[in-house]
């Protein structure tokens, strides 16, 4: 069954590549060659291991009170940071080196956070590539959700100029989602 989904995620992520190519995927800001859109479409697909400057955020448990339920990270917690991330332009983004892609699921099992197909808990590591002042000043604003979080638990942001962010490892498959069959 494994090597099933495993051939059905190239062959995924191969029709993906084939379909921008056809449909002319390119930069916003400029036009690219038919490699660099290849290269664009596997980061996208998390096909790839990835570097680049950004921000790492260091989230732990308040190990004081840790009886009070506000003190310890949520999935919701880490949802909103990924959101916020990704609204103020971070292209790749992990936690504890889980590469997010689009399919990707954060969510609580019992005192544990699920990320992707793996469970982890305190401390979690959020590493996100893009302009390291925009994401870094996103993240401090006072209205941030960040901030309110830093009177419950711990919470570490630093910018960094090369971060390492895995390849996606987990299998890519679609219930309902059915390439269109040309006439």
């Amino acid at each position: 069954m494994i090597s099933i989904l495993k051939k059905n995620s190239l062959k995924f992520i191969v029709l993906i590549i084939a379909f921008l190519m056809i449909t002319g995927f390119t930069n916003v800001q400029k036009s690219v060659s038919l490699e660099q859109n290849m290269e664009n479409v596997q980061i996208l697909a998390g096909a790839v291991d990835v570097e680049g400057e950004g921000v790492s955020i260091t989230l732990t448990d308040n190990e004081t009170q840790i009886n009070n339920s506000n003190n310890i990270i949520h999935d919701i917690d880490l949802i909103k940071i990924v959101n916020l991330l990704t609204s103020e332009g971070a292209e790749v983004i992990s936690i504890n080196d889980e590469r997010l892609i689009s399919t990707s699921k954060i969510k609580a099992n019992k005192m544990r956070i699920q990320i992707n197909d793996n469970e982890y808990s305190s401390p979690f590591v959020i590493k996100a590539i893009g302009d390291p002042e925009t994401l870094s000043d996103a993240l401090k604003t006072e209205e941030s959700y960040v901030n309110l979080l830093k009177e419950y638990i711990g919470i570490k942001i630093e910018k960094e100029d090369k971060l390492f962010i895995p390849k996606y490892t987990g299998d890519i498959y679609f219930n309902y989602a059915k390439p269109v069959e040309k006439k």
